[in-house]
């Protein structure tokens, strides 16, 4: 498996914005309002103190609910989300009540006349009463809340993880995280692939690269693609995944930009015209391109005649898991499953980093583990991320017991195994970030700053803290 330095970069960057999803209950509501309140502070006269308590309440109240969310055991727990939809009631019920008190004040004071008299009209004292009411029927309802639901919270706040199972083992610790690239399982299949496409030829050579499903094709190739050493020796780097049911005209498109560097509006142009523009771009241009996921040889076909044979020393990578799809185009190169103690070692790294497992029982454990993942990188990573979770003797015994037998099928899509790391996501807008994958087309790239962006508009992602401070801002590109 492959980690790289840039990518994990990034990754620790959406994970400081991601650590504070798990804090966001119904916090942004709540700062929200405090700082609704604080803004127009000369505009709650008269109930200002009422107000104040009330939203005094409503932070206590939230950060009991950030702290009990911190618990592992609270997003296995209804009562918690029962807590949660209530409490957002409450404080969208607050947020109302106060923004009617204040735009009443507000009209208040943008009469002139009234300003100079200090005069309140009677209406506005009338009002004035309604809204005391409500905020007062409000604080009862947060209060009430509480009282109904103290133990739940302060059981969740106060329970402790046990710091060793029966077997005296440590608990879950962070993540670890690798500082260098590091590459497991594949050295000698690298070295073959990237001898292949530099090798002395001035004909264009396609190198099909072929695998059962889960053996990290895609991975693979996308390690040669951006391999300096392999840039250099192309003008044109392309990428292009096409999976079942592509459109060859936006593949085409997909191409030129590329190529070009840049978007243009290709709405009037036809399918031939953008074949013959790749061919006339490329003719003479030493070119490299991989074709990532295909899956019918018509597929190849249809793509590989914008690609000019033009003495270069051109190459096209081609990924897929049929070897029919290959057979006439050249000789292709089967990524084999890895063997029982490379799958260990990648199992290993996942889940303890460079430190490795320094306890004999999980050792065993995870070496059997490892072997029933049948040497399918895929598995083995998705597994990793569910046994990181726990490092407890009795739950990998479990795993390793009944190792999701999905994983022994043929021809495995592995939806099972990615429920499982979707189910131990910590916190439902974590799930809510997941599913939010599904929008995008398979293969489609995804801009990181987007990906944020969107989420912040679903209001996944919290944009100002406890303070006020904002979060995110300036931090997503």
């Amino acid at each position: 498996m492959f980690l790289d330095s840039r990518e994990r970069e990034t990754d620790r960057a959406m994970v400081r914005v991601l650590d504070n999803v798990v804090e966001d209950v119904a916090s942004k509501a709540v700062y929200k309002l405090v700082q609704t309140v604080a803004a127009n502070i000369d505009l709650v006269r008269g109930i200002g103190s009422a107000i104040q308590d009330l939203t005094s309440d409503i932070e206590t109240f939230n950060a009991r609910l950030v702290d009990a969310s911190m618990n592992p055991r609270a997003n296995q727990l209804q009562v918690v989300k029962v807590v949660v939809k209530k409490f957002r009631a409450v404080v969208n019920e607050a947020q109302d009540a106060i923004a009617k008190y204040i735009a009443l004040n507000k009209k208040h004071e943008d009469n002139a006349l009234a300003k100079c008299l200090d005069f309140i009209p009677f209406p506005v004292c009338e009002n004035t009463n309604v809204c005391a009411n409500e905020i007062r029927s409000i604080r009862t309802k947060v209060n009430a809340l509480f009282q109904v639901h103290e133990k739940d919270l302060v059981s969740l706040v106060s329970y402790k993880n046990n710091a060793q199972d029966n077997n005296g083992l440590k608990p879950l610790q962070d993540q670890p995280i690798v500082e260098e690239d590091y590459v497991i399982g594949f050295e000698d299949d690298l070295t073959t692939i990237k001898a292949r496409l530099i090798e002395p030829s001035n004909n264009i050579v396609f190198i099909p690269i072929v695998g059962i499903p889960g053996t990290g094709k895609t991975t693979f190739a996308y390690q040669i693609f951006k391999d300096p050493n392999i840039l250099n020796k192309f003008v044109h780097p392309i990428w292009v995944h096409v999976s079942q049911s592509f459109d060859r005209r936006q593949k085409f498109i997909e191409i030129l930009c590329q190529i070009t560097k840049r978007a243009e509006d290709f709405s009037k142009v036809t399918e031939d015209q953008l074949k013959k523009r790749i061919k006339d771009l490329l003719k003479d241009k030493r070119y490299l391109i991989v074709l990532d996921d295909i899956w019918e040889k018509k597929d190849l076909d249809s793509l590989k005649v914008a690609f000019p044979n033009n003495s270069q020393g051109s190459r096209v990578l081609v990924t897929t898991r049929f070897h029919n799809v290959v057979d006439s185009i050249g000789k292709p190169h089967i990524l084999e499953p890895l063997d029982p103690d490379v799958s260990w070692r990648i199992l290993e790294m996942n889940i303890f980093g460079k430190e490795g497992c320094c306890n004999d029982s999980l050792k065993t454990l995870g070496e059997e583990i490892a072997k029933r993942c049948n040497g399918l990188p895929l598995a083995l990573v998705v597994v990793a991320g569910i046994l990181q979770k726990t490092r407890t003797h009795t739950d990998w015994k479990r795993v390793a017991e009944n190792p999701f037998l999905e994983i022994n099928r043929k021809d495995q899509s592995y939806h099972k195994l990615v429920m499982l790391s979707y189910n131990h996501l910590p916190h439902e807008k974590l799930r809510d970030c997941f599913l939010y994958f599904a929008y995008f087309p398979m293969g489609h790239e995804i801009a990181t700053s987007k990906l944020i962006h969107l989420w912040i508009a679903e209001e996944f992602i919290p944009t100002i803290d406890e303070w006020g401070y904002t979060l995110v801002e300036g931090s997503c590109c």
